[in-house]
């Protein structure tokens, strides 16, 4: 039944986001099938972690809000070059799997984590991602130790899409994250 409510979930955020879907699956590009790990540099100064992918196999932001905004955060808040950070997401393509594959694509994000040599990593969604990736619970905007690396938690992007007025809140955290570096 907890399935089913998070597939109910979901089926109601592309709606709200304008995406389409079809018997109960979104309607998906075939390119967007192939999985991507994300990006990771040597010199990573910060890290960003979606729920999606929203960079390419050739390292370029998608052309979507998402992805817009992400690099938009990482150029004007941040003062650095998208080359600069990693950007990782939970799961590996454009479809999201639950339950069955949940837990193993966090297993997959936290090793890449580990590996990272940015010290300081920002998850856009609690619920979507923060909630089944951290051992604890964590709340919006507190900055967390996990793994030898400072996580803080804001809001998902396609929320600050949806509502603008969660950006002054977003902003915050990100400047302590900003501040953490």
């Amino acid at each position: 039944m907890h399935t089913d409510l998070l597939k109910l979930n979901y089926l109601y955020h592309l709606e709200m986001f304008g995406e389409e879907f079809f018997e109960g699956f979104p309607q998906s590009n075939p390119s967007t099938q192939q999985g991507f790990l994300g990006f990771s540099p040597q010199q990573a100064k910060i890290g960003f972690i979606t729920q999606t992918p929203l960079i390419d196999k050739d390292w370029q932001f998608l052309p979507t809000k998402s992805a817009q905004m992400l690099e938009d955060i990482i150029t004007k808040v941040f003062a650095l070059k998208p080359q600069e950070c990693c950007i990782f997401s939970l799961f590996k393509t454009q479809q999201i799997s639950y339950e069955q594959d949940i837990k193993q694509h966090a297993e997959i994000l936290l090793s890449q984590i580990t590996q990272s040599s940015a010290q300081v990593f920002v998850i856009f969604g609690l619920s979507e991602i923060a909630n089944h990736l951290l051992p604890s619970k964590v709340d919006l905007g507190s900055l967390t130790k996990f793994k030898n690396k400072s996580w803080i938690t804001t809001h998902s992007l396609l929320a600050l899409i949806k509502l603008p007025a969660l950006k002054k809140q977003t902003f915050h955290h990100l400047k302590i994250a900003k501040a953490s570096l």
